[in-house]
């Protein structure tokens, strides 16, 4: 994104962009100014992964399909036998968080 001026000119543009993908979302804000073609000032601010994923809902549903599959998963399964599953859940949702 950039603006455009010529000699003795101003450009200022805007933008406001939000791509849906099935469950994902990005979305970015943005500005820039162009004076004289000479001095271009560029701002955009993308959202944050955690934003992305849908906050505290989003990273709790993401767990969730994590701890689903991973019930299922016959291969590691033993490795958990003596997890407590709601811990583990929580810890897990913590991490993601940070």
């Amino acid at each position: 994104m950039n603006g455009y001026a010529s000699s003795d000119e101003w450009s200022l543009a805007a933008m406001n962009t939000t791509l849906y993908v099935d469950d994902f979302t990005l979305h970015s804000i943005g500005a820039s100014i162009s004076i004289d073609n000479r001095v271009e000032l560029n701002i955009a601010k993308p959202t944050t992964l955690y934003q992305q994923q849908g906050r505290d809902k989003g990273i709790s549903m993401i767990t969730d399909g994590f701890l689903a599959n991973l019930s299922q998963d016959k291969r590691i399964l033993h490795h958990f036998e003596q997890t407590d599953v709601n811990i583990f859940r929580q810890r897990l949702i913590e991490h993601f968080v940070r």
